[in-house]
């Protein structure tokens, strides 16, 4: 099966859906990455011999709202997929690594796939709550309660957030755009509220860039519609 060259959100969202129970890779690339145009060729071959499985294409500098949402940050970077869930991922053009997770996930050429378990992409739980147990200090809060008490103020012109946390779970938040980037670390600490004592940072993971002055507004760090990152220091 030829290699499909993904042009847009929507379009990755379509293929992800139609691929069904099939293996997907997801190859992130960028026409000025050196090591990105040379494993091209071979990744053409993969797609190939390897029949039985889906190839894409994503170029991030055409379609950054997709590498950012898959925590893309260097390149080529080599994502696997199954029913929209990441199975592995594979950093760096290495030929090796690349087909072994292939055969590994997506069976040899020609044979059944691999059924496996991961993370599902993309999916937003906007009613998601917190429960406090043993090891989390605090009151439950919902992410509906935590939204409320941002103050947005929806005669002003406004912003919607997507917060990656930590443990790899997701939420949205909606900000006014002259609200402080403090007000995401807030959102953070009231839906994780064993967050708040903890050391950790609000960054964008393509480009990356670490927010370190956090009373910067929301429109000055220009971060309307972006997806955000919070990274516990060590």
């Amino acid at each position: 099966m030829p290699v499909i060259h993904v042009r847009s959100e929507s379009e990755y969202e379509t293929v992800l859906t139609k691929a069904a129970d099939k293996l997907v890779i997801v190859d992130f690339t960028a026409k000025w990455c050196g090591p990105c145009q040379k494993i091209a060729p071979i990744y053409e071959e993969l797609s190939n011999k390897y029949r039985n499985s889906i190839f894409l294409k994503v170029d991030v500098d055409d379609t950054q709202e997709i590498a950012m949402a898959n925590n893309v940050s260097a390149m080529p970077t080599f994502i696997f997929l199954r029913q929209k869930k990441e199975l592995d991922r594979v950093r760096g053009a290495d030929p090796d690594a690349l087909e072994q997770r292939i055969k590994k996930l997506g069976g040899p050429a020609g044979q059944p796939s691999f059924t496996g378990e991961g993370r599902r992409l993309g999916a937003e739980d906007n009613n998601l709550s917190v429960e406090a147990n043993s090891s989390t200090s605090g009151s439950s809060v919902s992410v509906e309660s935590a939204q409320r008490a941002m103050g947005v103020d929806e005669s002003k012109p406004v912003t919607k957030i997507n917060v990656r946390m930590a443990d790899g779970s997701k939420s949205t938040v909606t900000l006014n755009l002259s609200q402080p980037v403090s007000s995401i670390r807030e959102f953070i600490c009231a839906i994780r509220p064993d967050q708040a004592s903890k050391s950790f940072v609000i960054m964008t993971t393509f480009p990356s860039k670490v927010y370190e002055n956090e009373e910067i507004s929301i429109e000055e760090a220009k971060l309307m519609n972006a997806v955000v990152v919070q990274k516990m220091k060590k």
